[in-house]
């Protein structure tokens, strides 16, 4: 539910040792938050940081310091107990309606004889593959995974995840599996695939007529959509690039196809590994590559 996250404003005080004020973006964001948190100067930073206890019942205890700021800052936490989060609403929406809840409500499987009172279906999937890929929503993603783990074995774990989706590859593409580590479906760090597997997957969905216009229009574009948006606007790379991006505090990846003036499509993937500057070096780097590549195009 809501993404399973909570958004909060951290608004630093005016004057330094001065607790910082959060607020909840929402009336009711399924999360308690216990502040502990104090306003610091930027060179007090470098010895104090923001950090997160995780207690009971969603309740987190925020302790440490966040530089002063003329604008709050926004900060998502995740839900650590969703299912917690799920009773409390149920239990809350059955009191506003004047439903009295006389037993528990539980978790569990559902039995095979439950009669369906209501349901909601999901978007169709290449729209929910296009909002994955264009917001790198880690959430769909990992859900994704789950599903195709589930209709392929029957059981929707990561594990499992894995192993569906190496089936997969192994059997439509010309990646080569031993190359590959996945262990979850939104990329993190225990996941590892080098360039030249990402060329190639890249290369074996261009070439299939059934997805390539499918998937190039649910990549993000440069300067146009998604991720995207707000990078390569003022380049010779706007509108040319589309490719998936992946961050981490000390990696940067992008991933895609640049489309030339000549109708040549050159298919790149560009991983930085180590970064021990500010992301955005890395990010420049890519673009920097990347211009040198269509300027050799023209």
């Amino acid at each position: 539910m809501n993404e399973n996250a909570a958004s909060y404003e951290f608004i630093s005080a005016k004057k330094l040792g001065m607790p910082v004020q959060i607020k909840a973006e929402t009336s009711d964001p399924g999360m308690a938050i216990i502040n502990q948190v104090i306003t610091v100067s930027k060179e007090q930073e470098k010895h104090c940081a923001l950090n997160i206890d995780i207690q009971a019942h969603n309740t987190l205890r925020l302790f440490g310091c966040v530089v002063q700021n003329d604008k709050p800052q926004l900060m998502k936490f995740a839900i650590t107990d969703p299912i917690w989060l799920a009773k409390q609403v149920i239990k809350n929406t059955l009191d506003k309606n004047g439903i009295l809840l006389k037993g528990h409500i539980i978790d569990g499987k559902t039995p095979a004889d439950a009669t369906i009172v209501a349901s909601f279906p999901s978007k169709n999937l290449i729209e929910l593959i296009t909002h994955m890929l264009q917001e790198s929503d880690n959430l769909y993603a990992s859900s994704l995974y789950k599903e195709l783990a589930y209709s392929v074995t029957g059981e929707g774990t990561y594990k499992q995840g894995s192993f569906a989706i190496k089936k997969i590859l192994g059997q439509h593409t010309h990646l080569d599996i031993s190359q590959i580590k996945l262990a979850d479906g939104s990329g993190t760090r225990y996941s590892l695939v080098t360039p030249e597997q990402v060329v190639r997957l890249l290369t074996n969905l261009h070439q299939d007529k059934n997805l390539q216009a499918v998937f190039l229009n649910a990549l993000p574009q440069a300067g146009i959509s998604g991720t995207l948006k707000d990078r390569m606007q003022k380049t010779n790379l706007a509108k040319k690039i589309f490719a998936k991006t992946g961050t981490m505090h000390d990696v940067s990846s992008l991933s895609g196809y640049l489309l030339t003036p000549n109708t040549k499509t050159i298919i790149f993937s560009i991983i930085i590994n180590g970064v021990n500057e500010p992301i955005s070096t890395a990010k420049t780097l890519e673009e920097k590559i990347l211009l040198l590549v269509a300027d050799e195009q023209t």
